[in-house]
């Protein structure tokens, strides 16, 4: 049935959001517990997102790591067995409690080594000093979407 991209969580939503806005070759859902999207699925729907995404011929699945969002992204890997590609943003290294966690999500997504690409939030602090952090952010989520259409296309 083609492909199909998962926002999961805040970030991945974002990231979604981003990629619908400016290309039409895949499906785009959200996975969240704050509905900010056309298809969307609340987080305990998960049985009937997976069912959903189980008739597609390649789901790639997109989140921010080290919160619900890296959690649900875990349960929807673990679950489905199209997935091409995962997209994550890693937290900003001064949250450390969400960077250990996010680590721990990392090394449990190991059975998808090669499939993986981790951008880190960090970088935008980096690249673009003076950006008010919204706007970073919104940059960030654009690069990201831009990288998951390449993905596609090729």
């Amino acid at each position: 049935m083609g492909v199909a991209v998962v926002g999961v969580g805040g970030a991945g939503q974002s990231i979604a959001k981003a990629l619908a806005n400016k290309y039409r070759f895949a499906d785009v859902y959200a996975m969240s517990d704050v509905k900010n999207f056309y298809n969307f699925f609340e987080f305990k729907d998960l049985g009937k997102a997976i069912r959903t995404l189980e008739a597609y011929d390649s789901i790639i699945l997109t989140a921010g790591m080290g919160g619900r969002g890296g959690e649900y992204l875990l349960k929807l890997a673990e679950r489905l067995n199209n997935v091409v590609a995962i997209f994550l943003c890693k937290p900003f290294r001064i949250e450390r409690q969400r960077v250990r966690k996010s680590e721990r999500q990392l090394l449990q997504l190991s059975f998808f080594e090669g499939k993986i690409f981790v951008k880190k939030l960090d970088e935008l602090i980096d690249r673009m000093p003076d950006a008010t952090l919204s706007e970073a952010l919104e940059i960030f989520d654009d690069e990201i979407a831009s990288v998951i259409a390449e993905f596609i296309k090729n």
